[in-house]
């Protein structure tokens, strides 16, 4: 019995597509990546931030401590102007996450000063962690 697979030029362009990518497997994940944008999603200025997720990657007494208030993806990460640390800000400044360098696990208090003038402080105490956010004075535009 004769099996007809249908012409290619019928199915759509993304079938094939996906196809490709399952014969080829690993090979396809380059092509893919250059595929996804690193810039961050847009945020309503405002918007209500979610409660904080917090990872905190300690070994042998310290590590890095993350804190995201909004999901990925991120885009590019921004040194802070004060602190051992990072940030990923969207096109419009408001604040996507954080990542502190070193924090102590028995006990630390640190400070990010952001470039869009936020400002982040951690305190953790018995590897407790509790996080302070105070926003940048937001400016309004006159009519």
């Amino acid at each position: 019995m004769e099996r007809r697979v249908p012409d290619a030029p019928t199915r759509p362009r993304r079938d094939v597509y996906a196809e490709l990518l399952v014969t080829v497997g690993l090979f396809a994940i380059p092509a893919t990546l250059n595929a996804v944008s690193a810039v961050a999603p847009p945020v309503q200025e405002g918007a209500a931030m979610r409660k904080s997720r917090i990872s905190f990657r300690h070994f042998s007494g310290s590590g890095p401590l993350s804190i995201y208030w909004h999901d990925g993806p991120y885009g590019d990460a921004v040194e802070a102007v004060k602190g051992r640390g990072v940030a990923w800000l969207a096109p419009n400044g408001e604040l996507l996450g954080v990542e502190f360098d070193d924090v102590a696990r028995a006990a630390d208090a640190q400070t990010l000063e952001l470039p869009n003038g936020d400002v982040v402080t951690v305190r953790v105490k018995k590897g407790k962690v509790t996080v302070r956010q105070r926003h940048r004075a937001r400016r309004t535009s006159a009519a």
